[in-house]
Parts: structure tokens; C-alpha cells; sequence
């Protein structure tokens, strides 16, 4: 351990990833994965101040470290509709992180490197 995690932040100019954060540790980007996380990982955000805690993986790959944190996840509220008059209740969810280039080796599903802060 004793790396420290850093908030890398994207070019507001670029309309794709202006606003959110991904998380690099030394030289590796992290990304959060599905299988430790939910189905649907754009509904997930973190209050940037939050500590980051690292969790030290030894069956992992011969040894990784994930990182973990707690945040919020938007969409847990049920239902079908396309639409909504009110905003989505946050709901507290522990997040977890990854080495980008660790993703999928344990299962299959999604990944995303960009994650929404919330203030």
C-alpha cells in the first residue's frame, strides 16, 4: 500500500467525460467493474471527499489492489417508466475499483472508468 490514489479529471471541453472522475494509484487507471458493483454503473456517483480505502487482493491475479469507498447509487428505485417528475433517491452503495487492466478476468460485464462526483 502507500500509493496514493489520485482524482484524475478529464478536459472540460470534452462533452463525453466534462464533470466526472476516474481514479488512478501509481501508474494504473482503475475502473469500476459490474461484478463487484451493480448492473447499472452509470447510476453510481461518489462525494469526492470520501476517503478511499485500499484493499489488498492476494487471490486476485497473483495479487492486486482493489479500491472501495462509500457512495450512492440513483438507480435503485423500482419501476419502468421512461420518465420521472422527481429525482431518484440516493441510496448509500460501497463502490469498488479495479485495475483497468484486471477487468473482466473474473467474470464477464461491464466496466466504466468515469464515475459522477457528487458535492
Amino acid at each position: 500500500m502507500g500509493t496514493p490514489v489520485q482524482l484524475i479529471r478529464a478536459n472540460p471541453r470534452v462533452p463525453f467525460t466534462a464533470g466526472p472522475f476516474a481514479l488512478q494509484r501509481g501508474p494504473w487507471l482503475y475502473c469500476l467493474e459490474e461484478t463487484d458493483n451493480v448492473h447499472c454503473l452509470w447510476n453510481l456517483s461518489l462525494d469526492t471527499r470520501t476517503k478511499i480505502e485500499e484493499e489488498n487482493q492476494e487471490a486476485l491475479l497473483e495479487g492486486i489492489v482493489k479500491l472501495a469507498a462509500k457512495g450512492f447509487n440513483a438507480g435503485s428505485e423500482p419501476g419502468n417508466a421512461l420518465y420521472a417528475k422527481n429525482r431518484p433517491a440516493l441510496r448509500l452503495s460501497t463502490l469498488s475499483w479495479v485495475p483497468y487492466y484486471a477487468w473482466c478476468n473474473r467474470e464477464p460485464g461491464n466496466i466504466q472508468v468515469w464515475t459522477r462526483e457528487i458535492t
